[in-house]
C-alpha cells in the first residue's frame, strides 16, 4: 500500500486495531448469568458480533424474561474496561502496518471515545494517531463518523482511505 496517495487513513478500532470481540462478549455472558440466562461465549460471539450494545442487552433481557440492572450500560463499560486492562491484545501485525504509513492516521468508531482512548493507551498505540473520532450509533452513523474523522484530520473524505475489518481496498 502506498499511503502517500492518501491524505489520511481512517482506521476502525474494534477488530481492526484491537482484538476486543471475545473479551466484550465474555462480559455479556457474565451479565446474562447475573440474571439466570445460560449463554456460552461462542453463541454470544455469533449472536452479538456487529450489533449495538443496546441490541445485545435488550436481547439478553428478552431471552431471560427479566431486566438487567438499571445501570446496565455503565456496568457493561466498567466490566469491559476491567477485562481490557487484563487481556486486551492488538490485532497481530497492526503496529507494523501503522509504522509504514506516511500520512496522517486517525480512528473512527461508534464506540465511546473513552473506550477508544483506553484501548489505544493500553496497547501503546495512542501516539500514532493524530485524531480519534466517535459518534453515537444512529441510522447514518457510519457516514457521520467518516465525515467527522476526515474533517478532524483536515482532509476531504474522498482523499482518505478507510480501513475496516474487511481491510483496505
Amino acid at each position: 500500500m502506498n499511503s502517500m496517495q492518501y491524505k489520511c487513513i481512517i482506521f476502525d478500532c474494534d477488530g481492526v486495531l484491537v482484538d476486543s470481540e471475545a473479551t466484550s462478549k465474555a462480559v455479556l455472558v457474565g451479565m446474562a448469568a447475573d440474571i439466570g440466562l445460560e449463554l456460552d461465549l461462542d453463541t454470544a460471539i455469533r449472536a452479538y458480533s456487529g450489533h449495538s450494545l443496546a441490541y445485545c442487552l435488550e436481547d439478553i433481557e428478552r431471552q431471560a424474561a427479566q431486566p438487567l440492572a438499571a445501570n446496565k450500560v455503565d456496568l457493561f463499560r466498567e466490566r469491559t474496561f476491567r477485562a481490557f486492562r487484563q487481556d486486551l491484545k492488538a490485532i497481530p501485525g497492526v503496529e507494523q502496518v501503522i509504522k509504514q504509513i506516511k500520512c496522517p492516521i486517525c480512528v473512527a468508531s461508534n464506540a465511546p471515545k473513552d473506550k477508544i482512548q483506553l484501548n489505544l493507551n493500553l496497547l501503546n498505540l495512542n501516539h500514532y494517531f493524530d485524531v480519534a473520532v466517535c459518534t453515537p450509533a444512529t441510522t447514518a452513523a457510519a457516514t457521520k463518523i467518516l465525515i467527522a474523522a476526515a474533517a478532524a484530520a483536515d482532509v476531504f473524505l474522498w482523499h482518505s482511505l478507510l480501513w475496516t475489518r474487511k481491510g483496505a481496498p
